[in-house]
């Protein structure tokens, strides 16, 4: 189920020993319930054990009833039972997915009254009679890591449940419960299987998950005094991944197909067969952990610790939320470094300063650490952020001073190579301002690698240039303009041409039955001749006698204005 809903498959009366009356006194966080619910039943039976109390509210077990459990369901001749353990804090569904794999039976209704109280439940599958499943929530008060060390002496397979949305965020309730979980499988001489049961899963991380996942598991086993070799040597760590319950109700339900399928045998296998211990395994648990018990000083400087550490965490997230916004929208920070690196200083300080009083056991410097690494992270993110969008305009602006000083060559010739240095030089220095205002130096980025970089960038950018596509497209327009311009007409095409013609005309006596022209040119000068034989027949001579040779003259002008 999602976080917060229920899948109410039956309502079952509560036992009266579930009902837990506080005293006047305030609880003691050692104070918890630790409560037993067997379901006895056969696979064809509808009848089931109601909860019973196992360890009451001040910590004494109750042997008896949990040996009544483990003699109706175990037979020696066919082994020692196998336990499944569930952890997870209150409402991320593990029940509802206990109940899906083993029709254990938990109650899977959630209220914030029940969330409080660090409780063990147990149950036996009715399909599988011969696993107890156990269900705990690790993260209710001081009592959990007792809980979870319990489960882990006792589990031959730990189930982790954990919200797709929490990982790599390293929530410190799942870091605790990780943390007792492989204290305890690191004193054990028999291997744990712990499987990562990932909620809400929503198929975005492509397999990063599992990384992020088991370099936490591996880093939280090196800090484990007496662990030796790697974690794999001890526990056999598992991972699978469930979509939404509600929103994805098939492929939940193919999910948890694929994990039982994966979950019985591994379960069934290896039996610790530690069940029939659980006295004494409890009664070491209690004393290992009873001297780790804070006292009244250690609760209230730890509660000034968490209190000054939400409190300054708030500050810092409104500074940083600030700034991410303007990041976001592609601008830079103004003075980035500074700010940063005085808001770092603030708050550290701030935080020394309020807790200076408290002692290891208020978990001082696990909170100054986790301040640290919030602080710093946020700031390298918006750093990388801010460095690379200056590289891209750094870039884009060093392509456009070069594509300039090539639009201002003659005929688009080659850049000389001195003006190409002197660009590159301006380029660096502008950008080694701008990164100089990134810089937050207490925490490694000074930005000499990121000026390195750009020199090396720019170099590469200068020498490629000619051949790049806005270099060939300019130098090309650049020569068509020029041929262009080289077939344009003269600016003033005014013009004034004098011309000569002559026509002459050839007449002979004859009948006028022979008649031809000629003519002949010479620029704007010409002749044209002609001939006829038609004087002295009737006609002509009747309008009296022709000349042999006519000629006439014609001088003409061409004008262009």
């Amino acid at each position: 189920a999602g976080r917060g809903d229920t899948l109410k498959r039956r309502k079952r009366p509560h036992s009266p020993t579930m009902v837990h009356r506080r005293s006047g006194a305030p609880a003691r966080l050692a104070q918890v319930a630790l409560v037993l619910a067997a379901m006895v039943a056969p696979v064809n039976s509808s009848a089931a054990f109601r909860p019973v109390e196992l360890v009451d509210i001040k910590g004494k077990l109750h042997a008896d009833k949990l040996t009544s459990m483990v003699s109706e369901h175990s037979d020696a001749s066919e082994g020692p039972l196998s336990v499944v353990s569930s952890l997870g804090s209150a409402g991320c569904g593990k029940r509802s997915l206990l109940n899906a794999i083993f029709d254990a039976g938990f109650d899977e209704s959630f209220s914030m009254k029940s969330a409080k109280e660090a409780r063990c439940t147990l149950s036996v599958a009715p399909a599988s009679p011969r696993i107890v499943v156990v269900d705990a929530d690790s993260s209710t008060g001081g009592a959990s890591d007792r809980l979870v060390a319990l489960h882990a002496a006792l589990a031959d397979v730990v189930l982790m449940n954990i919200w797709h949305s929490d990982v790599g965020r390293s929530v410190p309730a799942n870091k605790a419960a990780l943390r007792t979980l492989l204290t305890e499988c690191a004193k054990s001489d028999k291997k744990t299987v712990l499987i990562f049961a990932v909620h809400n899963y929503d198929g975005s991380s492509d397999g990063d998950d599992e990384a992020v996942l088991m370099a936490e598991v591996a880093a939280i086993w090196k800090s484990i005094p007496g662990a030796s070799g790697g974690v794999e040597s001890a526990v056999n760590v598992r991972f699978h991944n469930l979509p939404h319950a509600r929103y994805e109700p098939e492929a939940y339900a193919s999910a948890v197909s694929a994990l039982k399928d994966t979950l019985l045998p591994l379960a069934t296998s290896s039996a610790k067969g530690a069940v029939g211990d659980t006295e004494s395994l409890w009664t070491d648990i209690e004393a290992r952990y009873a001297s780790n018990a804070p006292g009244a000083a250690d609760l209230e400087a730890a509660y000034s610790v968490d209190t000054t550490y939400t409190k300054l965490r708030s500050t810092a997230a409104g500074a940083i939320g600030s700034w991410r916004r303007t990041v976001d929208r592609g601008a830079r920070v103004g003075g980035f470094g500074n700010s940063a690196s005085k808001l770092r200083g603030k708050i550290i300080n701030a935080f020394n300063a309020a807790t200076q009083g408290c002692g290891e056991g208020s978990r001082r410097e696990a909170r100054r650490e986790e301040l640290m690494v919030y602080l710093d992270s946020a700031v390298t993110e918006l750093h990388a952020a801010q460095i690379a969008a200056l590289s891209a305009e750094t870039e884009a602006a060093f392509s456009t001073k070069l594509l300039r000083l090539l639009d201002g060559t003659k005929d688009a010739a080659p850049i000389e190579d001195e003006k190409v240095k002197t660009a590159m030089q301006k380029a660096e220095f502008a950008y080694a301002a701008a990164v100089a205002q990134l810089a937050v130096p207490a925490i490694g980025l000074d930005g000499a690698a990121d000026v390195d970089d750009m020199s090396v960038t720019l170099g590469d950018l200068a020498s490629k240039f000619d051949e790049s596509p806005p270099a060939k497209v300019l130098r090309l327009n650049k020569l068509t303009l020029k041929a262009q311009k080289n077939r344009k007409s003269p600016k003033n095409p005014r013009s004034f041409t004098p011309g000569f013609h002559l026509s002459g005309m050839v007449r002979q006596i004859g009948s006028g039955n022979l008649q031809g022209f000629s003519s002949y040119s010479a620029g704007p000068h010409s002749v044209t001749m002609g001939y006829q034989n038609d004087r002295g027949t009737p006609e002509s001579m009747a309008e009296g006698d022709e000349p042999f040779l006519r000629l006439q003259p014609k001088v003409h002008f061409d004008i262009d204005a």
